[in-house]
């Protein structure tokens, strides 16, 4: 074989100029896509933090269960949240995140003028914002983490986006109570009561934090605290007849 022959070499000038025009759209599409990632996550916490709330980190785990499904709706077009057969925290659960909370925002956006960076990321934001539901995903007071994938879909200006929401099992709230008193105790944590007998300790863990309420005996009124992790607290007996928490 004549591997100097005018039309091989052509041919295969043309394979390796295809491949390179290939790479460089596929290379220009994965950092459009990546800047669009990161404007959502940067409006999501500007949302945040104009209701209060802390910012969320962002979190490789989740942005690759972000990035699958994104890559997944896209391809199929099925914009639901068990498109693919599993739900949003089995697929967190597949890619390493071990969670105590977990939750998903889908959404869709087309033009044929296409986006820029900044309208694409403004659009998926502003319509999740104004959806009760995607709202109270991202702004959940008990969530810490994000991850944000962002697909084009099958044709031009079609595009679709996944935030994943996550609180890890290493972020649960751990917390005892001691009853150092002469009486059971009555006090309600995440509605459930709880009757604490005299000398004994009662230990909980909850992924999501809530109001500790004691509800003391013979009049004296009832206080509430919010536990965080690692809390420790105990009950001791006060001056006539009454009781007092203290936290260790």
């Amino acid at each position: 074989m004549n591997y100097s022959h005018p039309l091989r070499c052509g041919f295969v000038l043309l394979i390796a100029l295809m491949s390179v025009s290939m790479g460089y759209a596929a290379q220009t599409q994965s950092s459009f896509a990546e800047d669009v990632e990161k404007r959502v996550m940067m409006l999501t916490n500007a949302l945040r933090k104009e209701q209060g709330l802390q910012p969320l980190q962002a979190e490789g785990r989740l942005t690759d269960a972000a990035r699958y499904f994104a890559g997944y709706v896209a391809k199929t077009d099925k914009l639901e949240h068990d498109a693919d057969g599993s739900t949003p925290a089995e697929r967190a659960k597949t890619h390493g995140y071990s969670y105590c909370i977990i939750a998903e925002n889908l959404a869709s956006e087309y033009s044929s003028a296409g986006f820029t960076p900044e309208r694409l990321a403004t659009n998926f934001v502003d319509g999740w914002s104004k959806s009760p539901t995607h709202r109270a995903n991202m702004l959940e007071p008990e969530i810490t983490q994000i991850g944000v994938g962002i697909a084009a879909g099958p044709q031009s200006g079609e595009y679709y986006a996944v935030q994943v929401f996550g609180r890890p099992m290493s972020q649960m709230v751990r917390f005892r109570v001691t009853n150092r008193s002469a009486e059971t105790i009555r006090y309600e944590y995440r509605k459930r009561t709880v009757a604490l007998p005299p000398k004994q300790i009662r230990s909980h863990e909850s992924c999501v934090a809530g109001e500790l309420k004691f509800d003391w005996p013979r009049q004296q009124q009832p206080s509430a605290v919010r536990p965080k992790d690692g809390d420790r607290f105990t009950i001791v007996d006060a001056a006539k007849g009454t009781y007092r928490l203290i936290q260790e």
